[in-house]
């Protein structure tokens, strides 16, 4: 078997694709989408690929064990195998037995990889989209905290590195999918502060959680450029938007807010430095909380 057969492994990736939001959370999932479909089609890719090379691997393995037979069997009749054997060693020498042996395990473990890799992205944007129940159940917010940061793994890593610190904390009652939502669309945003800051090197997106008073506090800081000293008392108004026309409507941080009132019995806060960077603190209520 020639050696250029060996299953591929995953390839460069490309840069983004990134498409406008109107800044709804709702929107930042849909914008997050294109990015999973590029998620997806790296593991895809090299699936197809090794999945070819297993193919013909097989398909030589199997005339291998046909001539093996041819072999066997002429000396169990007692026949001279002279030629059967010199046509075993030849197939194996045609498909390259020894390639076989060494890269044919190795194949089958990209597809296996790749298709949990895939199904762990469906999973993932699934959680997020999934209208889910008017029941409230018990969230456990790390949980949705790490799904909302790979589903925008696309959205963000060619803009700035995001940090974790997630602490313990108790699950909350609630829907899981809002809060992810809420998540995203944070996420997004922190991006885009980021990315207006257009600096040589990557910024830098912190996520904490903890329990703070009988809340759960989850902060979520960028280095971006900030906002406006006279436009941070209006972020959280309906159709405000600090962003250039066409890049958003002002829905999100409005929207978020009424999740995390409404649904949670929250509060949600913003700070911002004009070009040093935004942190959003939202407090969840452990003990009491006003959603359904």
């Amino acid at each position: 078997m020639d050696a250029s057969r060996t299953p591929a492994r995953p390839a460069a990736e490309e840069g983004p694709r990134f498409r406008p939001a109107d800044g709804s959370p709702l929107e930042a999932i849909g914008r997050v989408a294109a990015g999973v479909a590029h998620e997806i089609n790296t593991p895809t890719q090299f699936i197809s690929d090794a999945g070819h090379f297993a193919q013909e691997a097989v398909t030589g393995l199997l005339e291998l064990i046909e001539h093996h037979r041819a072999a066997l069997a002429a000396f169990t009749s007692g026949a001279d195998p002279s030629a059967a054997l010199a046509q075993l060693d030849a197939c194996a020498r045609r498909i390259d037995a020894e390639f076989i042996r060494h890269e044919l395990p190795a194949a089958i473990g990209s597809i296996l990889e790749g298709t949990s890799r895939i199904a762990e992205i469906v999973r993932a944007m699934k959680e997020l989209t999934h209208p889910g129940s008017d029941v409230a159940v018990d969230v456990d917010v790390n949980h949705v905290i790490a799904t909302a940061v790979r589903m925008t793994r696309s959205e963000v890593r060619y803009v700035a590195e995001t940090e974790l610190e997630l602490g313990e904390l108790p699950p909350l009652r609630g829907r899981p999918g809002e809060l992810g939502k809420v998540m995203v669309n944070l996420i997004v945003n922190a991006r885009d502060a980021i990315a207006e800051a257009a600096r040589a090197q990557p910024g830098l997106i912190r996520i904490r959680s903890r329990v703070v008073d009988g809340a759960v506090r989850i902060d979520v800081e960028d280095d971006g450029v900030g906002i406006p000293d006279a436009a941070r008392a209006r972020v959280f108004d309906p159709f405000f938007t600090t962003k250039p026309v066409g890049l958003g409507t002002g829905q999100g941080l409005s929207l978020s807010r009424r999740i995390v009132e409404q649904q949670y019995g929250g509060s949600i806060a913003i700070a911002s430095e004009p070009g040093r960077g935004t942190s959003i603190t939202i407090d969840l209520p452990v003990a009491e909380q006003s959603g359904p």
